[in-house]
């Protein structure tokens, strides 16, 4: 067969699909139920032995960490666990081991599910909200960094949180704030300067920006 100059062109459209398209939709319409999900809930249905299989492992292991006898640790570099208390404290520890084990499972279960990339990208993106959301380390109720905060502020920290967890409540998109609306500043923490359109379809914009001194011309991509 002779080689075109279109072959593999899905794949190195990849990265620029989910550049084009992640930041159109909002977070509701992501994790919103649609076909991947469809697709991904029949794809298990049709391997009941392996998820059958998967769900018996994981009981297996929540009995072994329920004995203290899980060897499960975070993977290298998670800070979520990085406290001491959730490797010295023997409930801390089986909630944690009991997350990790039950967020194993499902990275398994996508992976068997054998979708396409696209339904794999959109419904890595779901579980991960989900997953994600469910850590034991967003649990002010458990965590113990929340705890020690409390002590070490005598109570302010508290409540600094439930001041802030009401003002991002009371707008949209009402998820928590990353940063404070006025840590940037437009040409001081935030660079500004002058740009010019390269290219405009009907798709996306290239624009091109004047480069300061010391940098490099950049580029950027924005849909109209």
């Amino acid at each position: 067969m002779v080689a075109t100059d279109t072959d593999g062109f899905d794949e190195l459209a990849v990265p620029l699909d989910l550049l084009l398209t992640r930041p159109v939709f909002g977070l509701a319409d992501r994790i919103a139920p649609n076909l991947s999900w469809l697709r991904f809930a029949r794809n298990l249905a049709r391997q009941p032995r392996t998820v059958g299989s998967r769900a018996a492992n994981l009981g297996k292991e929540l009995a072994a960490i329920a004995a203290g006898r899980s060897d499960l640790t975070p993977t290298k570099g998670d800070r979520r666990f990085a406290d001491p208390a959730w490797a010295g404290n023997p409930v801390l520890k089986r909630t944690m081991q009991a997350y990790l084990a039950a967020n194993n499972t499902v990275g398994q279960l996508l992976s068997d599910a054998k979708l396409d990339w696209r339904d794999t990208e959109r419904m890595q993106f779901v579980l991960d909200f989900v997953t994600e959301g469910l850590a034991p380390s967003n649990n002010p109720l458990v965590n113990p960094v929340g705890y020690k905060a409390a002590i070490d502020t005598g109570g302010r920290s508290v409540v600094r949180g439930l001041r802030h967890f009401v003002t991002d409540m009371r707008k949209a998109p009402r998820l928590p704030a990353m940063v404070e609306p006025d840590a940037f500043t437009l040409g001081e923490t935030v660079a500004a300067t002058a740009g010019s359109t390269l290219f405009r379809d009907e798709v996306f914009e290239l624009i091109q920006y004047t480069a300061h001194v010391g940098f490099q011309t950049a580029c950027h991509l924005t849909i109209p």
